[in-house]
């Protein structure tokens, strides 16, 4: 949220609904620090990551994150998963 570059980060997908659509090699980054940021896991999301957010936010005062997933995973329902994908 504050921009700075981070070789972990750089190449992750920027969407900016403000920019018109055009070449993805056009969109330029925005490099102003934001207030308000959406957090969206396709797929399993879990407890931890949202605690990490809000305590991300309790730290960096006047920062809003909105957590969402597509499916939301106890630790025992995480672990299942796994053992599932492990017989696949």
């Amino acid at each position: 949220m504050d921009m700075k570059s981070n070789p972990e980060t750089d190449e992750y997908r920027y969407f900016d609904p403000k920019l018109l659509r055009g070449s993805e090699s056009s969109i330029p980054r925005n490099k102003n620090p934001f207030q308000e940021a959406i957090v969206f896991v396709v797929g399993g999301g879990n407890y931890i990551e949202y605690q990490n957010l809000v305590d991300y936010t309790k730290v960096k005062q006047g920062k809003k994150v909105i957590y969402g997933c597509s499916e939301l995973f106890s630790a025992a329902q995480f672990i299942r998963q796994l053992s599932q994908l492990g017989q696949k």
